[in-house]
């Protein structure tokens, strides 16, 4: 192990439960199983996105568990009753379980079935451990969930508390077609050295240590067809819409303007230098078409092609579509900067003249700044005095 390894393995062996918010690549799952052989535990149940369990389970057998252990997909879980049935049966049958959830971001939605349901799971094991590159892929709502997972004797608050002690809300009353609508959302956060000051103990924060570096580059564009763009953005402006009505009629103008000229073009450009490149896209047309006329590039979409992989044989990347998701985005960037790699990482950017990729830029920014706070502040310690 290395050094950082080291250090979370001495800090969260004192405790039953404890969350890894390391940077993907820098060996989260040798430390969990490290963790796991340090314990008296009799059963281990890791929960990991189903897309990753293969390169989960070639990593347990290449650095040893001592007990016996199940994989199963967070998306089993939430979508099969049975075999979450079955679990439940077969977790009250051991003694003392440790629950390892990888990328716990995919249970921080409080009212979606696979957090409630591995809420439930987690109250038949003995130990419990979170991983995730990015502890707060949204906002710190996003918190709250995880640490209800590890032990609600944490926060020692529910959900509604949780957002009094640490949000603060703007109301805004809007007057449409002669009826009022109430629009509500958390507009800052307070209180938040408490909240450090409650989590500080069970937590190891690490940035990812290798030689090499990164290197971003922005490649602007000025699209040729935005008609289609426009038609849809006013389309978006003139009717009053709540959240899932934006993420969706945005999405259609994303698409829109996917495959335009002007961005094929820039892409030529970039593999005149960077050929053997591995290309991220948001759409299935755009991925069918990419990999059509460059076959010697590996295509990859976000959603499918962010998690688990190790793809250090390639050292450039290019974003031809950008995502809202913080956590796509992250993830994308660490397939290939993590330790193996034996070259200097470039990330190409490119950049279209329309207020959407400006939004999503200051969206991603944001989240950057929230995150480099939040490592800022465990950086600075403050356990607590209760245990658990």
């Amino acid at each position: 192990m290395n050094k950082s390894q080291q250090k979370a393995v001495e800090k969260l062996k004192a405790t039953k439960v404890g969350a890894l918010f390391m940077e993907p690549g820098s060996g989260k799952t040798r430390v969990a199983i490290e963790l796991i052989n340090e314990t008296d535990s009799d059963f281990a149940l890791f929960v990991c996105p189903f897309s990753t369990k293969d390169n989960l389970r070639a990593e347990i057998n290449k650095w040893g568990l001592d007990i016996d252990y199940k994989i199963i997909g967070i998306e089993t879980i939430s979508m099969s009753d049975s075999k979450y049935l079955d679990l439940l049966d077969e977790l009250k049958q051991k003694s003392k379980v440790f629950i390892i959830m990888d990328e716990s971001v995919k249970i921080k939605n409080i009212t979606s079935i696979r957090t409630n349901r591995m809420i439930r799971l987690a109250k038949l094991s003995e130990y419990r451990l979170i991983l995730n590159g990015t502890p707060i892929p949204r906002n710190y709502l996003d918190l709250w969930s995880q640490f209800e997972f590890l032990d609600r004797r944490i926060l020692k608050m529910n959900y509604n508390e949780y957002i009094n002690t640490f949000c603060e809300r703007t109301i805004l009353n809007i007057k449409k077609e002669g009826v009022r609508i109430k629009k509500e959302w958390i507009s800052d956060y307070v209180n938040l050295e408490y909240l450090y000051k409650k989590i500080e103990p069970f937590i190891f924060d690490s940035k990812l240590e290798i030689e090499k570096s990164k290197k971003y580059l922005k490649i602007g564009v000025i699209l040729e067809n935005v008609d289609e763009y426009h038609e849809i953005k006013d389309r978006l402006l003139y009717n009053f819409i709540d959240e899932n009505s934006f993420m969706r009629i945005t999405q259609l103008m994303r698409q829109s303007i996917s495959l335009d000229k002007a961005k094929i073009e820039a892409l030529n450009e970039i593999l005149k230098k960077e050929n053997n490149s591995i290309i991220f896209c948001a759409y299935r047309k755009t991925k069918e078409f990419l990999q059509n006329n460059y076959p010697q590039c590996k295509v990859m979409i976000y959603n499918s092609g962010s998690l688990g992989l190790n793809l250090q044989q390639y050292n450039s990347m290019i974003f031809f579509d950008k995502t809202f998701d913080y956590i796509q985005r992250e993830q994308a960037e660490y397939r290939i900067y993590r330790i193996g790699q034996k070259q200097d990482c470039r990330y190409y950017d490119i950049d279209c003249n329309i207020g959407l990729d400006k939004l999503i830029q200051k969206n991603i920014d944001k989240k950057i700044k929230l995150n480099q706070y939040f490592k800022e502040l465990i950086a600075k310690g403050g356990a607590i005095s209760e245990d658990l």
